[in-house]
């Protein structure tokens, strides 16, 4: 296990620069990694998270840069999971909002039905995924707003241009069937239920008429 760990945008910064600084002094193993070259990944066998493609290494202490940065809980509770510490975990997870990332990693920690998934920092990425279908969208959005399916290497060279706006994006399977449940809890209660469900597609009627 490496020692020492530090997410960020960048290091040229006096704070981070100055921690990567003293750890070197102090003759520990540094990781330094940006946050923008890190891909979440969800499936059966476990988590996973990629650093340039390759199995982030798990380390003793670690320290997360930018508090509000989205994925900040599957990141401390990564690292935790790893034997690791993540010095500023409380400071870290001080804004707390659910993402789908983390949704999807609540799921799987709880036995739960869930989306194998892959949360990746640019459109460009995508190049990385050759077994079509699949689905493309941002991790943090709603209503089916810039939902996608890619058929093709062809479509997603359409996209790259487009660059799909600089935020990051979920990638999923295309399931063919199956329904969306959704549970309201209140005071640690489940008080509503309902599902969702894609119709059949009806010929000449527009797609947004066919959920419900």
């Amino acid at each position: 296990m490496i020692d020492f760990t530090i997410i960020g945008n960048n290091f040229y910064e006096y704070t981070p620069a100055r921690l990567i600084e003293e750890a070197k002094k102090a003759r520990l193993g540094v990781q330094a990694v940006l946050y923008k070259d890190l891909d979440f990944v969800i499936k059966e066998a476990g988590v996973e998270i990629l650093y340039n493609g390759r199995a982030l290494q798990p380390s003793k202490i670690a320290i997360l840069r930018l508090a509000g940065t989205p994925q900040r809980q599957f990141l401390v509770k990564w690292f935790q999971s790893q034997g690791g510490r993540v010095l500023n975990a409380q400071t870290y997870l001080r804004w707390i909002y659910s993402d789908k990332i983390e949704q999807h990693f609540q799921f799987q920690k709880a036995g739960l039905p869930f989306v194998p998934s892959i949360n990746i920092s640019s459109v460009e990425r995508l190049t990385v995924f050759n077994k079509f279908p699949y689905i493309v969208k941002y991790n943090l959005s709603s209503k089916g707003r810039d939902v996608r399916k890619i058929t093709s290497s062809a479509e997603i060279a359409a996209l790259v241009p487009k660059k799909y706006k600089a935020r990051r994006l979920l990638v999923q399977p295309f399931l063919k069937a199956g329904e969306d449940l959704r549970v309201v809890v209140l005071g640690g209660r489940a008080v509503v239920t309902f599902s969702q469900s894609v119709y059949p597609r009806i010929p000449n009627i527009p797609s947004f008429f066919c959920c419900s």
